[in-house]
Order: structure tokens, then sequence, then C-alpha cells
């Protein structure tokens, strides 16, 4: 994770609402790069998206198309409950 972020998110503890999480990077360590996000935002996140540099290829914009797709999903179910 940034040190920029990692600060942003120590800074700011259980500050957020729903969040949703992503991570660029050029090897295997997006998964704990999330896991950590999420522990310091002390939230679940709605969606999670992790782009590894192999990913840019045709199967870079189904990875995209399903995080869009969870944070529709979410927003979605707030708007029902908040009705």
């Amino acid at each position: 994770m940034s040190s920029p972020m990692r600060r942003y998110l120590l800074d700011h503890p259980g500050k957020f609402g729903r969040i949703a999480v992503f991570v660029t990077v050029g090897g295997r360590g997006g998964p704990k790069v999330l896991l950590e996000m999420t522990k310091l935002a002390q939230r679940r996140p709605v969606a999670t998206l992790v782009l590894r540099e192999g990913d840019l290829d045709d199967d870079l914009v189904h990875k995209v198309a399903d995080f869009v797709d969870a944070l529709q999903k979410a927003t979605a179910r707030a708007r029902r409950i908040a009705a």
C-alpha cells in the first residue's frame, strides 16, 4: 500500500461509510493490500478489485465490469434500504 493511502486510512479510523477498494500492482501482493486497507478502514468493502500488470489484456475488461457491477448492486441495495 502506498504511504499516502496508509496515512489517510490511519488518520480517519472508522469514519468511512460504504467503501470499495481497488489495487493496482506489478506482482502478487494485491490481496494482502486489500485486506490491510479493509482493516485500516474498519469497514467491509462492497466491492474489491485487484489489477495486476499481467491483467492488461481482455480479462481486464471483465474484471473492471465485475467491479462496477458490484458497485451498482451495492448502491441499489442502499437506496432500497434508505427508502
